[in-house]
């Protein structure tokens, strides 16, 4: 009765990553796999089509250098030169110029994305053509170990329509909500493309016996718990849970002595969650998240801005879809009233009717009764605009002032904005360098296209420097911008070079913060430049940076004296509410409008317009995830009621979305997830989302801080809890009201588990009760009653226990269904816990006596492979059955012990006649015993 599949998880190098046909026409396991388990009723499909997950040592789908080939496609999109030209802003001859590049920017990078799909789809489609023909299989679905961030910074969408979703077998080495945002639109996206994004579940990972010196990964607090919740509040359709082989000890995918069935009963609480409230209903929201995939296609943006955004819109509780770039076009716009779009610094790309999806965003505008909310835009929205210059404040004079980031060291992401990256660190720096004999760490910049950004602070109307130290492979140059004004051009060249720009007071103006851009002239890719040295780095390695200065001319470099500083700061309202911001991607010129708040240093952050009767709000910069901001623009600006479903005890929204709710439904069950990311113990109101005309019959505690079914007084909404990890609440609308004592059952049984049933409504009510379990082991039978207003009564529901049901506590939930006097039907859940025991186990403790003491001990009592439980063990924790009828068969004697209960023991003489003599006869004992999964026998030597 279980619904259990088979799979293949493809280990070693032997999937094709480039012309994926040779997976077929070369024989590959693919071919191996697919003839001889993929038509069995076990293995798993998906979408119509076998399915497999691939390891990332086959590596990852490759890139192609086929410039002709790009060339031509271009040719026929556009027909002429003439109109690439005109859409990509260039100045080519001829298409023969052109090379597929996907590390350079713009419209260059974004098409040679786009075709690179496009041989990946042909590729694709081409191996499948041979599946159909050589195997007489509709196809082949994959899943690839490529992360959770958009693969090889190329955006979100295109990935999920080629090749379904995205996994990770290492997932997360960090808390468990890390690239939460990520993982969250991975699931969405793949999920409207008709694909399974796998999310991740981790215990514990320490490979010090197969590496040195080898990682450690302890788990989190409550870490299991953690992963679910998240999971869940990511709504995905998939959960990827793997047997690492470098686990320490223990497991949370079986039992195991460190941890008995802790984990696997947690696992079925948060399954039989998922599996009630999945699917989701599918319901029209009225508002839109754009996924902004020109962001990563056009090698210029800045994903932060579509991060923050998901971040506080699920922090709010905001009634928001995804919306794809491709689907940004009039028809699928017109389901919306708010449309959020991240424009990330450059704006927006092309929808999949190729048209731009900015002018279909106006279009949109124009039909009146609508609100957009778009941030860092470039674009003119309005006829008219206003400067964003700060009112000129008198500035104290500053003799001295530095600011020194140190590269590659924790905390350097405060100046990194975009284009860098990990961190290395390279020992000391060479004899002969710029600080020779100091430790180098770095970051490769741009890693990707061919701009780096910097956030740094400024002295307003004040001359600065700005130096930074580094190593270059190959001479190249690049220009330096400060918030889009060319302020020099800088040759760099090979080796380690220290590196210096003036920044005139003209240009830093009364601005206290800098965006300062390197456009490097062209990527170095070393596998490009010398294949034979760097084979395997695909990366645009132009600068390894080693540190960056921003400092007044009096300031030697280096200085490492520097003053504290983090690009963050607090925008005001003009009535006096505050909220966090960063400073990036603020723009000179914004539409003229009504300005809502302004940052510190006097810059307009928020502008409201009307157009056409519709609303638009820009903002002068990247979005904010304060959840405050969101709020009081979706419900004052949008008029978009909000849930915010978790708050501050004095029922104010926190400054971060490291509070995050989420509401799910089976019936008019509601399920109240919480995870408080916050790392400090908070005590929160919790505001779920009411039912229309039913009472709330039941909240109960799921689970908290590793603490599971908690009951709680229903004393009204909101809730108020403190919770320091995670917390999940279940709250059921209904006409009745169920009490329940602690169930217990044994393997084996159908028995009748006690309740009471009360009518909370002022008419009579119709409801049938079963039992029901996500497990195979476990069914029960309905029961109908009907009850007068107000009354109670006490009934008695059915249930087997399979006699292969295994011990522990399983999750399992009451299904109520109604009917009341004015022909109101619904349904809800009420989830329970079920304590299963422990069949008798009767064993003997000697398996040897002598005739003049011919006495064995029979006790009742659990074992394992080890050898007795003489202090814990699991098992212990919950009851034993008791053994009954015991009896010895004994050299055709019939022994009579009676009834053992758990843990129990007794001695029985056996007949053996009294000898002097000293020799080992051997005899067979059995051992026979009745309890509810019938009679057992055991033979002892």
């Amino acid at each position: 009765g279980y619904r259990l599949f088979l799979g293949l998880y493809q280990d070693g190098d032997r999937f094709a990553m480039r012309e994926f046909w040779r997976n077929i026409s070369e024989g590959r396991d693919t071919v191996g796999w697919m003839c001889q388990y993929a038509r069995s009723p076990v293995w798993t499909w998906l979408g119509g089509k076998p399915f497999q997950m691939v390891y990332s040592r086959n590596g990852a789908p490759q890139l192609c250098e086929d410039h002709q080939g790009f060339q031509k496609w271009l040719r026929e999109r556009y027909g002429d030169i003439e109109r690439l030209n005109a859409e990509w802003g260039t100045h080519y001859r001829s298409f023969q110029e052109i090379r597929l590049d996907v590390n350079s920017t713009g419209f260059p990078r974004a098409c040679s994305i786009e075709y690179q799909y496009e041989v990946w789809r042909c590729d694709w489609q081409r191996m499948e053509e041979l599946i159909r023909q050589e195997l007489g299989l509709p196809g082949l679905m994959a899943s690839f170990d490529v992360g959770y961030a958009p693969f090889l910074g190329f955006g979100f969408e295109r990935f999920a329509r080629v090749f379904g979703g995205v996994h990770s077998y290492a997932g997360i080495f960090g808390v468990p909500h890390e690239q939460d945002a990520e993982r969250f639109l991975q699931a969405a996206v793949t999920r409207q493309c008709g694909g399974v994004f796998f999310d991740h579940l981790k215990h514990r990972y320490f490979d010090w016996g197969i590496r040195v010196p080898g990682t450690g990964y302890p788990p989190e607090p409550h870490h299991d718990d953690r992963f679910w919740v998240g999971n869940l509040m990511r709504e995905g359709d998939g959960v990827l849970h793997l047997s690492w082989n470098e686990w320490w000890e223990g497991s949370n995918l079986e039992p195991s002595f460190e941890g008995g069935k802790r984990f696997c009963e947690t696992h079925l609480l948060y399954s039989t969650l998922w599996q009630l409230t999945y699917p989701r209903p599918t319901r029209e929201q009225p508002v839109a998240l754009l996924v902004n995939d020109w962001i990563f296609e056009s090698g210029m943006g800045d994903p932060n801005d579509l991060y923050h955004a998901v971040q506080a819109l699920r922090a709010i509780g905001a009634p928001f879809e995804v919306l794809l770039q491709s689907e940004a076009d009039p028809a699928h716009l017109q389901r919306f009233r708010v449309v959020v779009a991240p424009a990330g610094g450059v704006g927006f790309g092309l929808n999949g009717k190729r048209e731009r999806v900015a002018e279909a965003l106006q279009r949109w505008l124009q039909q009146g009764g609508r609100t957009l909310v778009v941030s860092a835009s470039s674009l003119e929205w309005t006829e008219e605009t206003m400067s964003t210059a700060p009112v000129e404040r008198p500035a104290p004079r500053v003799e001295r002032w530095n600011l020194f980031v140190d590269v590659g060291v924790e905390g350097d992401e405060r100046v990194l904005n975009s284009g860098f990256g990990a961190r290395e660190d390279w020992g000391a720096l060479p004899p002969g360098a710029y600080g020779a004999g100091s430790k180098a760490t770095v970051r490769w910049t741009p890693g990707v296209g061919t701009s780096t950004a910097l956030l740094l602070p400024a002295l307003p109307h004040t001359d600065l420097l700005l130096r930074w130290h580094g190593n270059v492979l190959w001479r190249h140059s690049l220009r330096v911008l400060v918030d889009e004004t060319v302020v020099g051009e800088v040759a760099l060249e090979p080796g380690w070079r220290l590196y210096e720009v003036r920044l005139p007071a003209a240009v830093v103006g009364a601005s206290r913060v800098l965006e300062v851009r390197w456009q490097f002239s062209e990527a170095m890719i070393p596998r490009e430049r010398d294949p034979r040295r760097f084979a395997g780095e695909g990366r645009a390695c132009n600068l390894a940076l080693d540190w960056v200065q921003i400092c007044t001319p009096d300031v030697p470099a280096g200085e490492r004296e520097s003053i504290p500083w983090q690009p963050t700061d607090l925008a005001r309202f003009a009535g006096e509410e505050t909220f966090r911001v960063p400073l990036s991607r603020r723009r000179s010129q914004m539409p003229r409008g009504e300005v809502l708040s302004w940052y510190s240093d006097g810059v307009p952050r928020d502008v409201l317009t009307t157009t056409h009767g519709s609303r638009l709000l820009v903002v002068n910069g990247i979005f904010t995830d304060d959840p405050r901001w969101w709020a009081k623009t979706l419900e004052e600006v949008a008029g978009v009621p909000c849930g915010k479903p978790v708050r501050l005890a004095d029922g104010n929204l926190p400054d971060t979305p490291d509070l995050m709710g989420a509401a799910q439904w089976a019936g008019s069950t509601c399920f109240l997830l919480l995870e408080n990311r916050t790392g400090q113990a908070q005590t929160l109101q919790l505001h779920p989302p009411p039912k229309e005309q039913l009472p709330l019959a039941e909240v109960t505690t799921l689970t908290l801080d590793g603490r599971h079914f908690l009951p709680r007084r229903v004393d009204g909404l909101p809730l108020e809890d403190t919770v320091h990890y995670v917390a999940v609440y279940q709250l059921v609308y209904a006409p009745v009201q169920l009490a329940t004592a602690a169930w217990t059952l044994f393997p084996g049984r159908q028995g009748r588990l006690p309740l009471t049933v009360k009518n909370l409504w002022s008419q009579p009510v119709e409801v049938t009760l079963q039992l029901g379990a996500k497990v195979a082991s476990l069914r029960g039978e309905p029961v109908t009653l009907r009850l007068a207003p107000a009354e109670s009564r006490r009934v008695e529901l059915p249930c087997e226990v399979k006699p292969f049901a295994d011990w522990g506590m399983k999750t399992v939930y009451v299904e109520v269904t109604w009917r009341g006097g004015n022909g109101q039907t619904g349904r809800a859940y009420f989830l329970r816990p079920l304590t299963v025991g422990r069949n008798a186990e009767v064993r003997l403790l000697s398996a040897s006596v002598c005739s003049h003491a011919p006495v064995v001990t029979v006790t009742n009592a659990p074992t394992t492979v080890h050898g007795d439980v003489d202090w814990w063990h699991p098992a212990l924790d919950v009851p034993g059955e008791t053994a009954r009828e015991v009896e010895l068969l004994f050299s055709g004697a019939r022994l009579r012990v009676g009834d053992l209960r758990d843990g129990e023991s007794r001695e029985v003489r056996l007949p053996v006649p009294f000898t002097a003599q000293e020799h080992t006869h051997p005899t067979p004992l059995t051992l026979r015993w009745c309890d509810s999964a019938g009679v057992h026998e055991r033979t002892v030597p």
